[in-house]
């Protein structure tokens, strides 16, 4: 682990309050109780995400933090905080929200599910288990059931982005105080409260459409999501980090933005380090620029956390945010000049 990490004191104290933690959630008397195993882990991995961001750690998406919280963690706990479980910790928290956890789930049904890649999916196989109360092992099964059936092995087919719409919101309803409160549910763990201008009648799960009319202000209008519409953004380049790993900084809306690393989706350029990987970087530079408005699909995370994406530039002189049709497939792109090999192969089922 790199030395600015290991030896700062923010490392030691985020091992200690993961200790601690751990110690009070699952200690003697408790370490049989399923709700406790799940809330500590999701607990912890909050705490990973928090402690990187205050580190500031950038190298690796975490990967060397992570790394480390094994080595130490385990040398105090023994088994359960192996490199597979931590990663699997991590993305726990980046996958789901606390309020979204049920008790019926235990912690092997969660890797389980986080073993699935497609949302969609995950989110039907884990309703299915709830609804029957199954077992681990029945989950396990179905998983492998869902097996991805094979599909014609070119870039072009595989590679083939969703229809997204951009400004799409889902309702989030939490009680405060004894009142509904409707938050929108904006991606990247991010919830906004907006006055919502005659919209009533919400139930948590609804989905609205948002139109940007003056300063702060916005017009809604209740609608009904498809598959695979959400998750579109504006965004801007900001950094090229490798040939299939961009810093992108995000339009969530209401103006909010966040700034984060993205993993092109589906492909794999070679090392940065690697005469290979230099060129797939600068074809990418030279295809889009620092500070290029690009339009963003994103797919959920890798097992370091990282977002998958899909990415489309502007070709035009003018800048400004492309669409599917009048914009460049970067991920695509990649593979048809040569600079990246597509990563995947398969996969699911609609």
């Amino acid at each position: 682990m790199a030395n600015s990490t290991n030896s700062d004191d923010s490392y030691n104290l985020l091992l200690d309050d993961i200790a601690n933690l751990y110690e009070e959630s699952i200690g003697a008397g408790v370490r049989q109780r399923n709700e406790q195993l799940v809330a500590s882990f999701w607990e912890i991995g909050d705490r990973i995400i928090t402690g990187e961001k205050r580190a500031g750690i950038v190298e690796r998406y975490g990967k060397k933090l992570v790394l480390q919280l094994s080595v130490d963690l385990t040398a105090r706990f023994g088994d359960g905080f192996g490199r597979t479980n931590m990663f699997a910790i991590r993305r726990f928290r980046l996958t789901y929200e606390r309020d979204e956890l049920n008790d019926f789930l235990t912690w092997s049904h969660y890797k389980t599910l986080l073993s699935v890649r497609d949302p969609q999916i995950r989110s039907a196989l884990e309703r299915e288990v709830v609804a029957q109360r199954l077992s681990d092992t029945r989950l396990q099964e179905m998983v492998r059931q869902a097996k991805p059936r094979k599909v014609a092995q070119s870039g072009e087919a595989l590679l083939h982005p969703r229809k997204g719409r951009l400004h799409l919101y889902r309702v989030v309803t939490k009680e405060r105080r004894g009142r509904k409160q409707h938050l929108l549910d904006c991606g990247f763990n991010v919830t906004r409260k907006v006055r919502l201008n005659g919209i009533k009648r919400l139930s948590d799960g609804d989905y609205l459409a948002s139109e940007k009319v003056a300063e702060n202000e916005y017009r809604f209008e209740l609608t009904e999501c498809e598959g695979g519409e959400r998750y579109c953004y504006l965004a801007e380049l900001l950094d090229v980090v490798d040939g299939d790993t961009l810093v992108l900084r995000v339009d969530v809306g209401f103006d909010t933005f966040v700034v984060e690393r993205f993993r092109l989706r589906g492909i794999d350029a070679p090392e940065v380090q690697t005469a290979d990987g230099r060129r797939a970087k600068q074809y990418v530079t030279r295809r889009v620029k620092p500070g290029s408005p690009v339009l963003l699909f994103t797919y959920g995370c890798d097992m370091y956390g990282r977002y998958l994406a899909d990415v489309f530039y502007s070709t035009a002189r003018v800048a400004r945010h492309p669409s599917v049709a009048t914009g460049r497939f970067l991920n695509l792109e990649l593979i048809e000049n040569g600079y990246a090999r597509y990563y995947g192969g398969k996969r699911y089922s609609p």
